[in-house]
C-alpha cells in the first residue's frame, strides 16, 4: 500500500477504536460512578442506556446525514459529537444527569462514526479491495473486549473515572488532524428530498426494540409492559419497513433487499453478532460458575489469545485461494470453524494448554467470519446505496448482539454444563444455514443492486 491509503486505513482503525473501547471500558468503573454519585442499581444502568439509545437513534440517519453534507463533513461532526460527550463526561461531577448526556452525546456519535468506516473504505478502496482492508481495520475488534477492562482498570486505579473520558480527546484530535486531508470528500446528493416521517417511525421503532432485548430481564419485573412494549416497537418498525419500501425518496434505501445475495449477506451479520457477542457473555459467565475463584485477568488473557487468532486470519486474507472465495462462503466457513473450536472449550477443564489452543483456532475463525461479514453487505450493493447498506448491517449485527446476549445468558442461567455445547450446536446450525444458502446464490448468475 501507498503512504496515503496506509494513512485511510490507521485513520479507520482509530475511528473504529473509540467506539469500541468507550462501549467495553465504561463497565469497568461502573461501581466507582456508582459510589462518586451515591447512585441506586436501577439509577447507574443509564449510564449505559443513555449510550445505547443514542447510538440506536443515530444509524439509521447516517445515510440522509451522508447524502445531504458528504462523508468528510460527517465524519468531522461525529468526531466532534463524540469529543463533546467525553468532555462533558470527564467534567460531569457532582450532576449525574450531566454524566447521562455526555454519554448520550457519545451515542450519538459512536452510531455515526462505527458505520462510516466502511463507506470510508469501500469509496477509498473500491468493492474489490474491501475485505482485505477490513482485515486490517477489523481485527482490533477481537483484541478490545479483552484489554479494555484489564485497561480501564489500571486508569481508574491510579487516576480516575473521569480520565476514561478524557483521554478520549487527544485521540479525537490526533485522528482530526490525520483524517482531514484523506477522508473521501464526498459531493452533497442535491435535489434529493427524503420522507422524514418514515425515518423517525424508523429510529423509533428499532432504538425500542434493540433497548427492549438488550434490557431483558424487565420481561420479569412487568410482563404485560415489557411484551406491550415490544409489539408497540415491532408493529412501528415493520410499518416504517413497508412504508420505506414502497417509497422512492425513502431515507433508508431498501431496494437491495431485491436481490437474495445482499439478503443473505446483511442477515449474515445478525448471525455473526449473534455468536461474537453471545460469547463475550457466554465465556465469563461459565467460567465462574464453574469456578468462582477465577480470575478476571485469565479471562482476558484467554480472550487476547482468541484476538491473536484474529491476527493470524488476517494474513490468510492475502492468500489466493481466499481472494477468489466470495464472503457468503468465507462466513460460514469461519463460523464452522468458532463452532468447533467452542465445543472443543467444553473439554478444556484444567488444561489451560488445550484451552488456549481452542481460542486460538475460534479466534482464527471470529478473525475470517467477522472480516468478511463487515464487507459482504457492500459486495452486494451499488455505490449509491453503499451509506444504506452499512447503516442497515450495523443495525442488524446490533440486533444479533442482543439477541446472543439473551441467549447466553439463558443457557448459563439453566445448564451452564452444557452451555458450551449447546452454543456450539447454535453456531454449526447457523453456519450450515448460512453455506447452503451461499452455495445456492452463486450457483446463479450474479445481480447488484
Amino acid at each position: 500500500m501507498k503512504t496515503k491509503e496506509k494513512l485511510v486505513v490507521f485513520i479507520c482503525v482509530l475511528t473504529s477504536i473509540l467506539p469500541l473501547l468507550d462501549t467495553t471500558i465504561v463497565t469497568v468503573v461502573l461501581g466507582d460512578i456508582e459510589r462518586s454519585f451515591s447512585l441506586h442499581s436501577d439509577e447507574i444502568t443509564w449510564v449505559m442506556t443513555a449510550y445505547l439509545i443514542g447510538m440506536a437513534l443515530m444509524i439509521p440517519i447516517l445515510p440522509t446525514i451522508t447524502h445531504r453534507y458528504g462523508i468528510l463533513r460527517t465524519w468531522i461532526g461525529a468526531m466532534f459529537i463524540f469529543a463533546l460527550g467525553s468532555l462533558i463526561g470527564g467534567l460531569s461531577t457532582p450532576y449525574f444527569s450531566t454524566l447521562v448526556l455526555g454519554r448520550l452525546l457519545q451515542g450519538l456519535g459512536a452510531g455515526l462514526l462505527t458505520p462510516l468506516v466502511q463507506i470510508i473504505l469501500v469509496n477509498n478502496f473500491g468493492r474489490e479491495n474491501l475485505r482485505m482492508m477490513m482485515a486490517y481495520v477489523g481485527i482490533p475488534a477481537a483484541f478490545i473486549p479483552a484489554i479494555a477492562p484489564l485497561f480501564g482498570s489500571l486508569i481508574s486505579t491510579y487516576f480516575s473515572w473521569q480520565a476514561l473520558f478524557l483521554m478520549n480527546l487527544p485521540i479525537i484530535l490526533l485522528t482530526l488532524l490525520l483524517g482531514y486531508p484523506h477522508i473521501p470528500r464526498s459531493e452533497p446528493v442535491t435535489g434529493r428530498h427524503y420522507r422524514l416521517v418514515g425515518l423517525i417511525l424508523f429510529c423509533l421503532g428499532y432504538t425500542l426494540i434493540l433497548f427492549l432485548l438488550k434490557q431483558s430481564s424487565l420481561l420479569f419485573q412487568n410482563t404485560f409492559i415489557y411484551l406491550l412494549s415490544f409489539g408497540i416497537g415491532l408493529t412501528v418498525l415493520l410499518f416504517s419497513i413497508w412504508d420505506m419500501s414502497h417509497k422512492e425518496n425513502s431515507a433508508i434505501q431498501l431496494k437491495g433487499f431485491q436481490s437474495f445475495g445482499y439478503s443473505i449477506a446483511i442477515f449474515s451479520s445478525f448471525v455473526v453478532g449473534l455468536i461474537f457477542f453471545g460469547f463475550l457473555v457466554l465465556y465469563p459467565n461459565v467460567r465462574i460458575h464453574m469456578d468462582d475463584q477465577q480470575s478476571l485477568n485469565f479471562i482476558g488473557a484467554m480472550l487476547c489469545v482468541q484476538g491473536v487468532g484474529a491476527l493470524i486470519s488476517r494474513n490468510c486474507m492475502k492468500w489466493e485461494i481466499i481472494k477468489r472465495m466470495n464472503s457468503l462462503l468465507i462466513i460460514p466457513i469461519g463460523l464452522l470453524i468458532v463452532g468447533i473450536a467452542t465445543f472443543l472449550l467444553g473439554f478444556s477443564v484444567q488444561k489451560i494448554w488445550f484451552e488456549g489452543l481452542a481460542f486460538l483456532i475460534r479466534g482464527f475463525g471470529i478473525g475470517i467470519s467477522t472480516i468478511a461479514v463487515l464487507s459482504a453487505p457492500l459486495e452486494w450493493a451499488s455505490k449509491d446505496i453503499y451509506a444504506d447498506t452499512s447503516s442497515l448491517s450495523r443495525m442488524v449485527l446490533q440486533l444479533g448482539g442482543a439477541m446472543g446476549i439473551i441467549i447466553a445468558t439463558g443457557l448459563t442461567d439453566l445448564a451452564y454444563r452444557e452451555a458450551y455445547s449447546l452454543f456450539s450446536l447454535i453456531t454449526v446450525i447457523l453456519a450450515l444455514g448460512l453455506l447452503y444458502t451461499g452455495t445456492h446464490i452463486l450457483r446463479k448468475p450474479r445481480k447488484i443492486n
